[in-house]
């Protein structure tokens, strides 16, 4: 998903060859804005629910596959939008040295995009992580499904959920902190 994200910026960069090309580029607008509009949780029940009955689909694969959808269409914006403030004379002046489409984009395209996208990728992350606990609506055994569990056979609601808060939270830190390590690491020196 995210080479098809990275390789948009072929069709971005170009204005529109004929008709169909532009009905595809509405086409690509309209399917991003259906799949941000649909609330994770109405995904789940439509692949869990629904598509079960077509093919054999567990709880733990409708889940997986239902917060990567609705993630990937908040992703694919992302690396769009990157791609986008990675300016056009970029890629001429790449071209213009000898480089290959190709090149230009591995070397002088990418890297600035990733540099670009990573903070809104790490709330991304953040986000995903969170969403996670949607999937206890249909029975995954995850962290607040297994906080519930604790809670029903302790006694001790408070003392189950902020656990599952604190888990949580230490994993949406490890994964920002991470990041940003990554991001420090992109990061062009400025000179003093």
């Amino acid at each position: 998903m995210v080479l098809y994200q990275c390789f948009l910026f072929l069709r971005i960069r170009r204005p529109p060859r004929s008709t169909q090309s532009r009905s595809s580029a509405a086409s690509d607008v309209y399917k991003r804005q259906i799949l941000r509009g649909i609330p994770p949780i109405v995904l789940l029940f439509i692949l869990y629910f629904v598509m079960s009955g077509t093919i054999n689909l567990s709880p733990f694969w409708a889940g997986s596959i239902s917060l990567g959808i609705i993630s990937s269409a908040y992703q694919m914006e992302i690396f769009r939008g990157a791609i986008l403030s990675v300016s056009g004379e970029q890629m001429m002046a790449s071209r213009a040295i000898g480089m290959s489409k190709m090149q230009a984009i591995r070397y002088v395209v990418l890297p600035q995009m990733i540099r670009l996208a990573i903070p809104s990728w790490s709330n991304e992350a953040a986000i995903v992580i969170k969403d996670s606990s949607l999937v206890y609506a249909i029975g995954v055994p995850e962290i607040l499904r297994r906080a519930q569990l604790i809670s029903a056979s302790t006694h001790q609601p408070f003392l189950a959920y902020i656990t599952a808060a604190l888990i949580y939270f230490v994993l949406v830190f490890v994964t920002n902190r991470l990041l940003g390590q990554v991001e420090r690491k992109l990061t062009i020196p400025v000179n003093p």
